[in-house]
């Protein structure tokens, strides 16, 4: 036994999950602040440009906006990427993207999300990402083999599937999921 480990117990793994839990919710804050960043860039171009309808001249808006935030940003902000973040504003109200975040889910999360029409199967694959924890390729995966379509809950009526997604979405106490993205900004 060494000198550190016989005076002082524990003090190597007490100071290890101390830094593992702050990394953790640091990775949590990051995660939320670039969802947020994101749906807040895309509601302000849908709101500045996009309300009044002038798709051709909103598409030129973008594509120059995209160029002078990579000359400014560095890679990362293609129009493509706009895009993404308009069509998650339109996709999510305010109240919609900060559950989303709270839940912790992750920008590449609610990109796969954000595709889905129907809202009541959006909020589904939503309650089923904070209940297991899925990965961006899960989700994926669920998606496409159709898992809503063959649960029970998708063949109930509109109003009933309302009131079970309300039974399970009542708040966890999880413990916080490190979601980064290859390039933050």
């Amino acid at each position: 036994m060494n000198e550190l480990e016989q005076h002082t117990p524990g003090l190597y793994n007490d100071v290890c999950q101390i830094i593992e839990v702050t990394r953790s919710r640091l990775a949590t804050t990051i995660n939320a602040e670039i969802c947020l960043m994101h749906w807040h860039i895309g509601k302000r171009i849908k709101e500045d440009v996009l309300y009044n309808k002038r798709a051709e001249y909103g598409n030129k808006i973008i594509k120059k906006l995209s160029v002078q935030l990579t000359v400014r940003y560095g890679k990362g902000w293609s129009d493509r990427k706009l895009l993404h973040c308009i069509r998650a504003a339109y996709t999510f109200t305010e109240d919609e993207i900060v559950y989303a975040v709270r839940t912790q889910l992750s920008w590449t999360h609610l990109r796969s999300l954000m595709f889905i029409e129907d809202a009541l199967k959006r909020t589904f694959y939503i309650e089923m990402l904070r209940i297991e924890h899925w990965d961006t390729r899960t989700l994926d995966e669920k998606i496409d083999s159709l898992l809503y379509e063959r649960t029970a809950l998708s063949r109930k009526p509109e109003e009933l599937i309302k009131q079970e997604l309300k039974l399970i979405n009542k708040p966890m106490y999880l413990l916080p999921m490190p979601f980064f993205a290859a390039a933050i900004f």
